[in-house]
């Protein structure tokens, strides 16, 4: 038996070197390779599936884990590059199905907006079995569509959907003990019922038909479509590829080749050879031409995204860490040569005490005359809104959601499951109250008094920092709050919100607070920082740890129903 496990530690151990080996050559090669030569007339490559991250993320280890190699930031910069770049001629924008909110994509389609208006064209193939509408959508910023002739175009009507665990938690004989403050704070009520409240319908109702609204007219506008024919089309729901260009939705049936046989026809009319460069290699190539000098003055960019903790953050499992996200508040805070901070949002919210950790540096850096400027991306919601909600200003995508001004607590009483398996939890207390957040035991009618004093008073400080931070008063903003969620169009008619735009909207908005020329270059100094490979191995960030990290993401809708404690959290809801 000894043999075996020497024998398991000696091949788990060689496993490891192995891929500590592997991950240093790959490091070195990425490190070391010189950036390609352009020659005038290449095409920027784009490639869009599955999802995008926000922005960097501080490991190198993550990049050989994580499927995108490229982020939101990363495709954002290289678009800017590339208008102004004259070896750039288009853009070859290539969409598969996504996975990404509709603020997001928003801030994509915004950013390929902008390019076209450089007067260089941007082809959309849709090469997916089914376009749905937000493939369709990020299609409509370019001048040309391309569909797959065996494809069809699923333009179906948005559609909002919620699971609910109830019956399955009843079935398993777990007991669920949620707590909602208040009426529209329904992130817990996939644990506690079997079907959506008559609130949370109402509001998925109201968010649907604003972003679908949005759709249509925007489909109707790049399209140049009647909105009744566009209605038409979302009402017959599934059309085959040779329908949709009938009715003008696409412009040709065909296949890559022959994209990028028209885009080598019109950027070299002799040998119409195609030559195309990757985001990531473009920006290698066009980082140091078009990357402003040291000399220019310095704006901080913080990147805040995930389920919030008031720990450190775990970019392999999307956590974003009060304390983590306070420092890099504090650096850029204490940083003479900073001039303003950036904050890009993209959270359901989470812990009351890490997001409350991150809203106190916001207004610390307000109070040393730094100004902050919050730019929110598809989620901004409870927590998420909370850390937000001490900028100077708030920008905000139109689809995003925000809102949800409200606090949730829960926990599950696991005795009976337990039970049933055959096992039993015996306790000795020595305090009344000893078992209250206890997992093997029901709430007293005592104890969800103490817990419900509790959520009111977190409730209360929210709304209040909320109406301080809005230059509203409490009254007014209780009439918006009572957990309810919003879309960013509708955050703003409400003055949750300022402006509505992308990240480019919020540096502009931070430039202008400082003195800084709307058009003058600024240099970015970026949190999370990347670490070196050395750096990241010291920190103990081994490729098997990652790796379990990364498997432990797949179910992050259950942790907050592990954890009892309040919640600032936004519910998931799938929007197609």
């Amino acid at each position: 038996m000894a043999k075996g496990r020497w024998v398991a530690a000696f091949l788990l151990t060689i496993l490891v070197m192995a891929m500590l080996f592997s991950g240093v050559l790959f490091y070195l090669w990425k490190s070391f390779t010189a950036p390609p030569e352009l020659s005038t007339g290449t095409v920027l490559s784009l490639e869009i599936s599955g999802h995008l991250a926000e922005g960097p993320t501080e490991s190198p280890l993550l990049d050989l884990l994580r499927e995108e190699k490229i982020n939101l930031f990363d495709v954002r910069q290289a678009l800017g590059f590339a208008a102004k770049d004259p070896r750039i001629h288009g853009v070859l924008l290539e969409i598969g199905p996504l996975n990404l909110g509709w603020g997001a994509i928003e801030e994509l389609r915004g950013e390929l907006l902008k390019f076209r208006a450089s007067k260089k064209p941007a082809h959309a193939l849709l090469g997916g079995d089914f376009i749905e509408e937000r493939e369709y959508y990020l299609a409509t910023s370019a001048s040309q569509i391309v569909l797959n002739p065996e494809a069809g175009a699923l333009l179906n009507g948005l559609l909002a959907e919620v699971s609910f665990y109830r019956k399955a938690l009843d079935k398993l004989r777990i007991e669920p003990q949620f707590i909602q403050y208040k009426e529209y704070k329904n992130a817990a009520e996939p644990f506690s019922r079997e079907h959506m409240s008559p609130y949370f319908r109402e509001a998925l109702d109201t968010v649907l038909t604003d972003i679908q609204g949005r759709f249509v007219h925007a489909v109707s506008t790049s399209r140049k479509l009647e909105t009744a024919r566009i209605l038409q089309v979302l009402n017959a729901g599934l059309w085959t590829a040779p329908m949709a260009q009938q009715q003008g939705l696409v412009d040709q049936l065909g296949y890559r080749d022959e994209v990028e046989e028209a885009l080598a026809a019109v950027q070299q009319k002799d040998k119409k050879v195609f030559r195309s460069v990757s985001v990531a290699e473009y920006l290698r190539a066009a980082r140091d031409r078009f990357t402003p000098g040291r000399d220019r003055p310095r704006i901080g960019l913080v990147f805040a995204t995930g389920v919030i903790s008031s720990g450190k953050s775990e970019a392999f499992s999307d956590i974003l860490g009060g304390r983590t996200v306070s420092e890099y508040l504090r650096k850029l805070r204490k940083d003479e040569k900073i001039k303003a901070i950036v904050v890009r949002v993209d959270s359901p919210g989470g812990s009351a005490v890490g997001s409350d950790m991150v809203w106190r540096e916001i207004r610390l850096a307000r109070e040393a005359k730094k100004p902050v400027v919050v730019s929110m991306s598809s989620v901004a919601g409870s927590g998420g809104y909370y850390i937000s909600m001490a900028a100077d200003a708030i920008v905000a995508q139109p689809s995003a959601i925000t809102g949800s001004i409200g606090v949730v607590f829960g926990k599950l009483n696991l005795r009976r499951f337990f039970e049933w398996l055959g096992i039993n939890v015996d306790q000795v207390k020595k305090a009344e109250n000893a078992d209250m957040l206890s997992g093997y035991s029901s709430l007293t009618p005592g104890q969800e008094v103490r817990v419900r004093l509790w959520m009111e008073q977190v409730y209360e400080d929210f709304v209040n920092k909320v109406a301080r931070g809005r230059n509203s008063s409490a009254e007014k903003i209780e009439a918006i709050a009572k957990g309810r969620i919003w879309t960013g169009l509708q955050a703003k008619e409400r003055g949750l919100v300022d402006e509505l735009g992308g990240m480019e909207k919020a540096l502009e908005i931070a430039k202008q607070k400082v003195g800084i020329k709307k058009d003058e270059e600024v240099q970015l100094v970026i949190y999370p920082r990347k670490k070196t490979l050395w750096e990241a191995l010291a920190a103990g960030e081994l490729p098997l740890r990652s790796l379990r990290a990364r498997l432990d993401s797949l179910v992050p809708e259950w942790k907050p129903a592990s954890q009892p404690q309040v919640w600032l959290l936004s519910p998931e809801i799938r929007i197609y």
